[in-house]
């Protein structure tokens, strides 16, 4: 199976640059597009659904961040890695909340590229082979895909749209047969998840909450601190105190 791959940067000489290491990396692709920005990547998405996009952040007349929320909205399924310099990881960490796979540091090491198409390639492959017909599986099957899932990546905010996208289902669909199944929304689910992962580390002291918060999924500690003490009745410390299960 041969790919295609859509290069975002405004600078035209990083984008030949990126194309050369990926041709000389001999990876199985059917095409290489090339956009100056969001905008322009955007109409090209629309037209040829891309495999896999490398974004860089900061362009002008949409940045990376406002097509990564586009595609997401219209429920894309391109795999996204966005290009970062070292002062951009404000951007990075946004970004991974829409469900960016990986980021790399301009400028672009070929080793770490190779490993980033390589995982992805497998992962497209994994999915055309086990998930291409997801009527195949029965519904319990599905959900449980993407429980597992959320248990190994609680840690980031994985979407909505991720999560439909890993079973290759409509949004909409995904997001009422998961309701269904589970007898819980999927952000709720997640959440469950989350605070029982917490529990289990507030139980060692040696953990430090804010600590915690971020092994959990949330940057902001009185996000996280919200959100437990929503969930399990205390806040983080009153439960570390009284040892609630």
């Amino acid at each position: 199976m041969l790919y295609k791959l859509l290069i975002v940067d405004d600078e035209k000489i990083i984008r030949q640059s990126i194309e050369s290491k990926v041709r000389r990396l001999q990876h199985p692709l059917a095409a290489i597009l090339h956009a100056e920005n969001g905008l322009e990547a955007k109409n090209i998405v629309q037209e040829t659904a891309p495999d896999i996009i490398i974004t860089d952040v900061c362009m002008p007349k949409m940045d990376g961040i406002e097509l990564i929320q586009e595609l997401v909205q219209v429920g894309s399924n391109s795999k996204i890695i966005v290009l970062s310099a070292f002062d951009d990881y404000a951007f990075v960490r946004k970004a991974f909340k829409y469900g960016v796979l990986d980021y790399l540091i301009k400028p672009i090491n070929t080793g770490e590229l190779h490993q980033q198409l390589t995982r992805i390639y497998k992962d497209l492959h994994t999915k055309e082979g086990e998930n291409l017909e997801t009527e195949r599986h029965s519904p319990n099957s599905i959900i449980n895909i993407v429980k597992d899932y959320v248990r190994k990546h609680y840690d980031r905010n994985i979407t909505l749209s991720e999560a439909a996208n890993l079973v290759n289902m409509n949004y909409s669909y995904f997001s009422k047969l998961f309701s269904e199944e589970a007898n819980v929304s999927f952000s709720q689910y997640v959440m469950q998840v989350r605070m029982e992962k917490a529990k289990e580390l507030l139980t060692d002291p040696i953990n430090r909450i804010n600590e915690i918060s971020e092994r959990v999924g949330y940057s902001n500690i009185y996000h996280f601190s919200r959100a437990f003490k929503n969930y399990a009745g205390c806040s983080p410390t009153d439960f570390r105190k009284t040892g609630v299960r």
